[in-house]
Formats: C-alpha cells, structure tokens, sequence
C-alpha cells in the first residue's frame, strides 16, 4: 500500500468530519472509536505544523531540515 501523506489542511477536515459523523453512529463502540480517530488526526496535524515550522526556522544547509520535511512527506 503506497499511502500518500495528508497535509494539516486534509487532516483537520477529517477529524472535523469524523467528529460530525460519529453522532450518527448507533454503535457506541464504533462512536467512540470514530471520535478516537478523530483526536488522532488532530493530534497529527498539529504534529505536522509544529515539525513544519521547526524545519522552516531552521538554516537552509543544515541535514536535520531535510529530514523533519521528509518526514512530513514535504520536499527538503
């Protein structure tokens, strides 16, 4: 499986979206774990705004910039 990563954007409207949908759920097992899912990709965008803006702060030259944008699947 070849995933491609979401961007802060893409997962702050998923979680949104998990969060809006998890009500409807019937199952209260599946509803907690929708709304689980939901702080996950909170959590993660958050993650990669802050590893973003590490990367962006540091100097062009330096290999640790590469490696935190490769990590959050952006070009170093």
């Amino acid at each position: 499986m070849n995933a491609t990563p979401l961007n802060i954007e893409a997962l702050n409207q998923l979680a949104t979206r998990l969060r809006d949908d998890y009500v409807d759920v019937r199952n209260p097992a599946l509803a907690r774990d929708l709304d689980t899912a939901a702080d996950v990709a909170s959590e993660h965008a958050h993650f990669r705004f802050v590893v973003a803006e590490v990367a962006d702060a540091l100097p062009g030259e330096n290999p640790a910039k590469r490696e935190l944008l490769t990590l959050i699947g952006k070009e170093g």
